[in-house]
């Protein structure tokens, strides 16, 4: 359904959570999102878009295209609908893996295929080759230039001061590993 056009009934079919695409009909290009309620996020987008809100949509592929092409060369889609009725906690896990299943079913972090910057679910983030050596150039720099100098040490003295939020820390961090070893296996397996 063209977003620009039927916005209305978008709220009918979208005002529910699940796994979006936005679809590029010039060159077939996808960005695939996750929502509690797609219409609201649709919306949002569409905010982001018109005023250039970069600070809340940071996915400037998608912004850039939908300014070249024009937003009625834009469709909408719900590719995976979820059940309303899940606990929040239970819904926001099923969101996050839904969405990294359609991204890698749809190979939407291929820049040929998609708008998608990493393979990412609230910090599980696993980037794009081109991605990836960008935040490499951008940490060589910073290294060379002496910005991050004094930042080993910086951690260092704050850690050695904080013997409770270290403990805290070290726990949160080990949960973490645990929960993206399973989302590592679920991005690699073949889908």
């Amino acid at each position: 359904m063209n977003i620009k056009n039927e916005i209305d009934l978008i709220k009918e079919k979208c005002n529910c959570p699940g796994i979006y695409v936005i679809k590029n009909l010039i060159d077939g290009k996808i960005y695939v999102g996750k929502s509690k309620c797609c219409y609201k996020r649709l919306k949002q987008h569409l905010y982001d878009i018109k005023t250039l809100n970069r600070h809340y949509n940071e996915n400037c592929y998608l912004t850039e295209a939908v300014n070249e092409f024009g937003i009625k060369n834009f469709d909408y889609y719900i590719v995976d609908k979820l059940d309303e009725s899940l606990d929040c906690n239970e819904l926001d896990i099923l969101l996050k893996e839904k969405e990294l299943f359609w991204m890698k079913k749809l190979d939407s972090l291929n820049r040929e295929k998609g708008y998608n910057l990493r393979y990412d679910s609230d910090g599980k983030c696993f980037c794009s080759k081109e991605t990836s050596q960008k935040i490499s150039n951008r940490l060589k720099k910073e290294w060379e230039t002496g910005i991050r100098d004094e930042h080993s040490n910086k951690l260092r003295r704050y850690w050695q001061n904080c013997g409770e939020d270290r403990k805290k820390q070290q726990s949160m961090i080990l949960k973490k590993i645990k929960q993206n070893g399973f989302i590592l296996y679920m991005i690699q397996m073949e889908i």
